[in-house]
């Protein structure tokens, strides 16, 4: 099963952790798996590029056997918290026909 927190502090998002594999089909064929992937990597680029966040300022931790990204930022905005919203919103469409593979915690740091 695939794990996904976001952090919020102040009404302001500030990073996430996406944990796990969801054994929906075999490696590299499995859609839900790759579909959140796309979700938070689209989602790292963005705050980036949108957001205006120096990458310097994002502390991502990756370990692909696990399944493991995570993500902290240093400095957020209205626009790092729109790009969350947007990512949360492909998360919620995911778990509507995948909810065995997939959960979703909201964590206040």
């Amino acid at each position: 099963m695939i794990s996904v927190k976001v952090q919020k502090k102040d009404d302001f998002y500030t990073g996430f952790e996406v944990l796990g594999h969801s054994d929906y089909a075999e490696s590299g064929k499995d859609i839900v798996c790759s579909a959140v992937s796309i979700l938070a990597y689209t989602l790292l680029n963005s705050i980036n590029i949108i957001g205006e966040i120096d990458e310097n300022n994002i502390m991502i931790e990756e370990n692909e056997k696990d399944g493991l990204l995570t993500a902290k930022i240093e400095e957020y905005n209205i626009k790092t918290n729109l790009l969350f919203d947007n990512f949360l919103i492909g998360i919620e469409l995911l778990k509507e026909d995948y909810s065995e593979y997939i959960t979703l915690k909201h964590e206040e740091v």
